[in-house]
C-alpha cells in the first residue's frame, strides 16, 4: 500500500514498503518508521533508525522495508 499526497512545495508518502535505489534530491527529506527501526544507507553509511533528516542533494538508499513509514 502507498498513498501520495501532495501541495506546492511539498509531498507525503505513507508507504508499508519500499525498496529505493541509490538516489539523491534537490529537497531534504524526514523519514519516520512507525513499527520497527528504519534500514537506510546514507553517503554509504549504514543507519538503522527510527527517524531521519536527510539534507537536500545527498545520496542515500533503502532497501526491503517492510514496515510502514512516512517520507515527508
Amino acid at each position: 500500500m502507498m498513498n501520495l499526497y501532495g501541495a506546492h512545495h511539498h509531498i507525503l508518502v505513507h508507504s508499508d514498503a519500499i525498496d529505493a535505489e541509490a538516489h539523491q534530491h534537490s529537497f531534504i527529506q524526514v523519514t519516520l518508521a512507525l513499527e520497527s527501526p528504519l534500514q537506510i544507507e546514507v553517503q554509504e553509511q549504514h543507519i538503522s533508525t527510527e527517524g531521519i533528516v536527510i539534507n537536500s542533494n545527498t545520496a542515500h538508499l533503502c532497501r526491503d522495508q517492510v514496515s510502514p513509514c512516512y517520507y515527508f
